[in-house]
């Protein structure tokens, strides 16, 4: 698979940029045909590295000495494969619900917000591993930061998918069932932690 081009890569950067913005118009950044859809898949390789540092960092917090790699190889492993897996379910339930024209478009933008939202949870996460905040400060960004996900999460899928706003909460809810059926799946893995 070949890289995004620079202006592929400026033109998903303007498209969250806007989604951030409560901006529907983002959608209209991406490329939303196959190809885009393929490129999009590059955002997973920029969000890898983060995905690894967090778990080494969460690993050296719980006192873990050996192990690491196996731990962070691991857990960048189960991101990977919930990352394949939400868009194995999401192509065809939006084919299903007549929605599927927009399939692409939207799965393109999650992608790409995906690199966004992991930029804002790495510091929080390092924070939260390195015990610097207190549980309450702690718990109160934790929750914030999570709250803030469901609802762009929302925003996206109804504009994306161009659905209404209780399908579109459905729809957020099939990725956090996605997200915790892979958590669950990664903690029987021997040798990673939860």
């Amino acid at each position: 698979m070949t890289l995004p081009t620079i202006g592929e890569v400026a033109a998903a950067i303007a498209g969250v940029a806007r989604l951030i913005r409560l901006d529907a118009t983002g959608f209209l950044m991406f490329d939303a045909s196959p190809r885009g859809f393929w490129m999009s898949f590059w955002a997973a390789a920029v969000i890898a590295p983060m995905v690894a540092l967090n778990s080494l960092v969460f690993a050296i917090s719980q006192g873990m000495t050996g192990g690491l790699v196996v731990q962070m190889v691991g857990d960048v492993l189960v991101f990977a494969i919930g990352w394949m897996l939400y868009p194995l379910i999401m192509l065809p339930l939006a084919d299903w619900m007549e929605r599927g024209q927009h399939g692409l478009r939207y799965l393109v933008g999650y992608n790409w917000f995906q690199v966004f939202a992991n930029v804002v949870a790495l510091p929080l996460q390092l924070f939260a591993a390195s015990g610097s905040l207190a549980g309450g400060i702690e718990q109160l960004l934790f929750l914030g930061f999570m709250s803030a996900l469901l609802l762009y999460g929302w925003f996206m899928v109804q504009k994306g998918l161009d659905v209404g706003p209780g399908t579109g909460a459905a729809l957020v809810m099939v990725d956090v069932v996605v997200s915790l059926l892979v958590a669950a799946m990664a903690m029987q893995l021997p040798g990673l932690t939860p």
